[in-house]
């Protein structure tokens, strides 16, 4: 596989909980002053620790047996740089992703791992991808610590192996990219405090790693570890635009025997894409004009995981794509779609019949 780009995000150690992040999005209800956000966060944490044990014995809480932490901040920060929410000024909303992701999860469900699997992936893969490969190389368990020590060795012969085989402008940030982690980075193991230890909980979280202290593949990791792409040396395991659209979804289903697209009725495959088409546009668009274009890229990433939640049938984009070459006819509605090379550039017409 060619990789195409460099994923990574900038995160704060305290950031260990993508429950507690698909709340605070949830939350937002389209914009709300920041401050509102904060108290409203606050007083759900102070809940959750009263209500939930599991919350209450975790790390990264919002409260601490009901006093205030630095987490929040964090938090709004993780939800910024996965393009979730927006800030400006004192006021937070959200974007078009962070209104998919409420649209698709009013309330929380067991099933949003499949959505923070998907946008930890395209914009984070190359952190998660370092740690996998340090779990996938040792013998026994490992420590935090012990990832911690091979963390920035591994991460950096990911990226010459990256650098070898990408285009020249993936190379370039690539490039910039060592040149700043030589700079800013020393082997300290406090040096690597914001980066390992909230993404061995997030792989928790995702049933990828085994829950205590020393960590290893569950077997559906270790199934999934094994579905992802390699790179040209054989070992790096790495991710692309393609992966995200065409098997992303079906590689985190690995080793939980889903149902497959594949055995769905062609005709019942119509009727889902169409039902999750018309309900994305009925509740985002609002247009009552006879025709109307929405965009394609928005409109099949909420109908790949609505099909999920719905039927709990793991389906990816290209799928819906292949049936959609052709106008869909499913009255009151016929979608003709137009694919694009950006796939921002992508849309879907939707015409009263």
């Amino acid at each position: 596989m060619i990789c195409d780009d460099v994923r990574m995000i900038e995160t704060n150690t305290q950031t260990r909980q993508l429950r507690l992040l698909g709340e605070l999005v949830r939350q937002v209800e389209n914009q709300k002053p920041l401050f509102v956000l904060e108290t409203e966060m606050h007083q759900w944490s102070e809940k959750e620790e009263q209500l939930n044990p599991t919350y209450r014995k975790a790390t990264g809480k919002l409260t601490e047996k009901g006093k205030k932490t630095q987490a929040f901040k964090y938090y709004i920060s993780f939800a910024k740089k996965l393009q979730l929410i927006s800030v400006t000024g004192q006021l937070v909303e959200w974007t078009k992703f962070g209104e998919i992701f409420t649209l698709l999860f009013p309330t929380y469900q067991a099933a949003e791992n499949l959505f923070f699997w998907y946008w930890l992936m395209k914009y984070d893969a190359d952190t998660l991808l370092t740690i996998g490969q340090i779990v996938a190389n040792a013998t026994t368990p490992l420590k935090d610590v012990a990832i911690r020590l091979q963390y920035m060795e591994q991460l950096k012969t990911r990226f010459w192996v990256k650098i070898k085989q990408a285009n020249s402008n993936t190379v370039l940030a690539t490039e910039t990219i060592l040149r700043q982690l030589e700079t800013e980075t020393s082997h300290s193991l406090v040096a690597h405090k914001h980066l390992v230890p909230p993404r061995l909980v997030w792989l928790q979280e995702l049933g990828i790693l085994n829950t205590g202290t020393k960590y290893q593949f569950t077997p559906v990791g270790m199934a999934i570890w094994k579905q992802l792409p390699t790179l040209k040396d054989g070992m790096s395991k790495d991710i692309s635009e393609n992966w995200l659209k065409q098997v992303a979804l079906t590689d985190f289903k690995a080793g939980m025997q889903p149902l497959l697209w594949e055995n769905i009725a062609a005709a019942v495959q119509k009727q889902w894409i169409a039902q999750s088409l018309s309900f994305f546009y009925e509740k985002t668009y609002k247009s009552k004009e006879n025709s109307y274009r929405m965009n394609g890229y928005s409109a099949l990433l909420f109908a790949v995981f609505h099909i999920h939640n719905c039927h709990q049938v793991t389906v990816n984009r290209t799928d819906l794509e292949l049936i959609l070459k052709t106008p869909l006819v499913q009255p009151p509605y016929l979608f003709v779609y137009s694919p694009a090379e950006r796939h921002y550039e992508s849309y879907i017409t939707i015409t009263f019949i």
